[in-house]
């Protein structure tokens, strides 16, 4: 599906295209025809559902309120009926067209945007720390998927980040191959380049001190789309797709 309707949505409204396309490719927009119960009150399915298009109507049982969520609106942006168990029961009154998320892939996708953010807030001398540092505490403090986290467990997460020395002309991930590990440059440069099914060079760019490669490897377990080969000797942080597994299940 296309990326346009997820930048209307919250929290995805906060993540970059690159980000949002990943997702995208794991998503289909249903379309519903009225009367269709799109959750219903105690439910306890772990997804967020959003109104795309149409009219749908929220009650609850002991309550003589309704609410009606037009799609296109402010109130759109926000999933329906959130919360486990659900507090409402929501009905189409009109043709729509919805998009279902489950809660492993909004929370794995929203907790890598916030790990690339802290992992890229670097002090001068290349570390990465989380006490005393006014930004990256203020990236922790915007977090959704952290906001409840204990801050030892920030910790732990970027304790996790492993440095690995790298040589120059040395090959790190190469595309349409497996790989299980996200990189963020901490010294030197890189080079990542992709080519199309014919074998000609779509992208090239060069990837320095900040920049991050291998989403992939965390948020969908693809292939890598591109191979990074080091330009000058230099230093990778790198997180394994099981640490971040076992960070996203405790």
């Amino acid at each position: 599906m296309d990326v346009a309707p997820l930048k209307n949505l919250v929290p995805l409204h906060t993540l970059d295209d690159e980000l949002l396309g990943k997702l995208a490719e794991q998503l289909v927009i249903e379309l519903l025809p009225s009367s269709t119960v799109l959750c219903a009150q105690g439910d306890r399915e772990s997804e967020a559902i959003y109104l795309l298009e149409g009219s749908v109507e929220l009650t609850a049982t002991g309550s003589a309120m309704t609410r009606t969520v037009m799609g296109g609106t402010p109130d759109a942006a926000y999933a329906l009926a959130p919360g486990t168990p659900r507090q409402f029961t929501a009905r189409t009154t009109t043709p729509v067209r919805v998009l279902r998320i489950p809660s492993d892939k909004l929370d794995r996708v929203m907790v890598f945007e916030r790990l690339t953010t802290i992992v890229t807030t670097m002090n001068p001398d290349g570390k990465v720390r989380v006490e005393n540092d006014p930004k990256v505490e203020t990236a922790v403090a915007g977090s959704a998927p952290f906001r409840h986290l204990p801050r030892r467990r920030i910790g732990e997460l970027i304790e996790a980040l492993l440095p690995v020395k790298v040589r120059q002309g040395e090959t790190v991930v190469k595309q349409g191959q497996a790989n299980d590990c996200f990189y963020v440059v901490q010294d030197g440069r890189f080079e990542a380049t992709h080519h199309d099914a014919h074998g000609k060079e779509r992208i090239r760019r060069t990837l320095e001190r900040g920049a991050t490669f291998g989403a992939d490897a965390l948020l969908s377990a693809a292939p890598s789309p591109t191979t990074v080969v080091a330009l000058e000797k230099g230093m990778l942080l790198k997180l394994s797709r099981q640490v971040f597994e076992r960070f996203l299940a405790s």
